[in-house]
């Protein structure tokens, strides 16, 4: 069993024995039952507030979310199983994608990928890596599954995701221990911002996260780090602390009102001057590129 494979299903079993104890939580075994004992708004309020944590939940957390997008999702408890059994064959065809990526094979029509390109142009062996582990923290190929279902099979892939995040941690930190950060003069603003996004996704380790900003800000006076990038990384570690963001670049969409909403910021009045500073657009502009849906609550027969 590979190592994706092996944590895909650590996640699962947790998310059984999450089920264990259905009447407060649910998990994939009880998630249609859990859905009969509680109202709509009950739901989507435990949805919500697990999709604001989406990039920082564990094993159990994502179980929850993912028993609570199939079951608002399903008609009946057959369905609800039929809908699991296929977001879970959905993830092991990505999984047999990344191991192939990972040997080396690479299918024709991702040729066009930006990552790819630039790995395929790139001058150094540390840099074919950082493009090729960035393409792999990208990688989301439109599933083989209605698309009722897309939302819950991103939450039952991010514990793949986040092993991929975890490898690419590690590698970044043996590099910058071994040749520092990857300086625009000296590789390129793809290269950095590539390395920039392996942080981003760092949240299991936020202490981490605060030692880079650190070393970046210097390089963003020096014009070697994009500003707008260390905006992205302060508010991410800003979150990550419990602290309020500086930028507004970090938020969830509201599920009642389809609106994609920041969390809460410092000095909101002065928002658009701050993210100004950091090459960033007004607030409004930032928020209108989100494509957030309504969920609109259905009505569930109390005999099913």
């Amino acid at each position: 069993m590979g190592r994706d494979r092996y944590f895909l299903y650590l996640f699962v079993c947790s998310c059984f024995a999450v089920g264990v104890n259905a009447a407060t939580e649910p998990g994939l075994a009880s998630g249609w039952r859990y859905l009969q004992q509680h109202s709509m708004s009950e739901l989507q309020s435990q949805q919500q507030a697990l999709q604001q944590r989406f990039a920082r939940l564990n094993a159990a957390e994502a179980g929850q979310l993912l028993a609570l997008e199939l079951a608002l999702q399903s008609a009946d408890q057959a369905d609800y199983q039929a809908n699991l059994q296929q977001v879970q064959q959905a993830v092991a065809a990505y999984q047999a994608s990344v191991q192939q990526i990972e040997a080396g094979w690479v299918r024709a029509d991702w040729l066009n990928n930006r990552w790819l390109r630039l790995r395929a142009d790139a001058k150094t062996a540390a840099e074919q890596q950082l493009f090729i582990r960035t393409f792999l923290e990208q990688f989301e190929p439109e599933p083989d599954l209605a698309a009722k279902l897309h939302k819950a099979f991103a939450v039952a892939l991010q514990p793949v995701k986040q092993q991929i995040y975890r490898q690419n941690q590690r590698w970044l930190q043996q590099q910058l221990q071994a040749a520092g950060w990857f300086d625009i003069s000296k590789t390129s603003a793809d290269a950095s911002q590539a390395a920039w996004l392996m942080v981003q996704h760092a949240d299991w380790d936020p202490q981490w996260q605060q030692q880079v900003l650190q070393l970046l800000q210097p390089k963003v006076k020096q014009g070697e780090f994009q500003p707008r990038y260390f905006a992205y990384l302060a508010d991410r570690v800003a979150i990550n602390t419990g602290q309020l963001q500086l930028y507004g670049t970090q938020g969830a969409c509201d599920n009642l009102s389809g609106q994609w909403q920041p969390f809460a910021v410092a000095n909101a009045a002065q928002l658009d001057l701050k993210r100004q500073e950091m090459e960033l657009e007004p607030i409004g502009q930032y928020r209108a590129k989100f494509r957030c849906k309504t969920t609109k609550p259905k009505p569930q027969s109390p005999s099913k």
